[in-house]
């Protein structure tokens, strides 16, 4: 073969593999982040929202409201979360009588797994055999990794969408590092 043909030869198979690469990873961060598993809604014993957007927090009250559930559980950290106006005021106590019972509390430390160790005490305390846990469609897959590692009864992870689409390949763009964190270093709930 000559020199030339080697170069192109090994030129095409370089990137035939960075085409793959690429067709990899985003059928992957489509499964994952874009467009992934979410869990039947069925009667539970609670219905669990997960500190961020306003839609999340939106749609764990029309759970609770439509009876699904009689317990909604709300991550309400101090912190510079996304509904976090919305979440004070609902466990302020303001607001509509509701016809379920409300458990607000501020995840220590402040992120999801901090709300999966407090949803087990919260579970464990109650004797809550099956919860939904509300949070995006980006972070549905990490959630329902977390959480089962610290729940341990019947668990459903929906999503909802963004109130901005435009930030979602931000959110996308973060949850990769996170997931591998999760998957890697931090393996315990």
């Amino acid at each position: 073969m000559r020199a030339w043909a080697k170069r192109h030869y090994r030129l095409l198979i370089v990137l035939l593999v960075a085409l793959d690469t690429i067709a990899i990873f985003s059928a992957a961060t489509y499964t994952l982040f874009v467009d992934p598993h979410i869990d039947p809604v069925r009667r539970s014993d609670a219905v669990v929202v997960i500190a961020g957007g306003p839609l999340r927090l939106k749609k764990g009250i029309e759970l609770a409201d439509s009876g699904i559930a009689p317990l909604l559980i709300v991550s309400n950290p101090r912190g510079g979360w996304a509904y976090k106006e919305e979440a004070r005021h609902l466990c302020d106590g303001h607001g509509a009588r509701r016809a379920f019972e409300l458990i607000c509390f501020d995840p220590r430390p402040e992120s999801t797994q901090g709300e999966a160790r407090a949803v087990q005490r919260i579970a464990a305390a109650r004797h809550l055999r099956s919860v939904i846990v509300v949070t995006s469609y980006f972070h549905v897959s990490r959630t329902r990794l977390i959480m089962r590692r610290c729940y341990h009864g019947h668990l459903a992870v929906i999503g909802t969408p963004l109130n901005n689409p435009w930030k979602e390949p931000f959110f996308i763009a973060m949850e990769w590092p996170k997931l591998i964190y999760a998957e890697t270093l931090n393996r315990g709930c």
